[in-house]
């Protein structure tokens, strides 16, 4: 293996290591949710001062997310399929009908 490769590699494993911490934690910081979720900084910070995101700011400038709160939102803006959609029609017809 030559050391670039073995560069690679090791860079491949510390990756790996740092997402798996991240996945692990029930609460992240501003970084650790932008690499959660794969977003922008700007976006993150959009959302926060938007209000449409879930976060705590417990001191002056730190933003703390928590991991159920994300995923409860993620879940609330769901794109349903039209096979999901029509599931719901019936499901509301048959509920109106009893």
């Amino acid at each position: 293996m030559t050391p670039i490769q073995l560069q690679q590699e090791l860079n491949e494993i510390k990756k790996l290591v740092h997402q798996n911490y991240i996945n692990n934690k029930e609460v992240f910081n501003s970084t650790e949710l932008i690499s959660y979720l794969k977003i922008s900084e700007s976006l993150l910070y959009k959302l926060t001062s938007r209000k449409l995101i879930p976060h705590c700011k417990p001191t002056n400038g730190v933003l703390l997310f928590f991991k159920e709160e994300i995923h409860d939102w993620i879940k609330q803006h769901r794109i349903y399929t039209v096979e999901d959609a029509q599931r719901m029609i019936r499901n509301h017809k048959r509920n109106r009908n009893n």
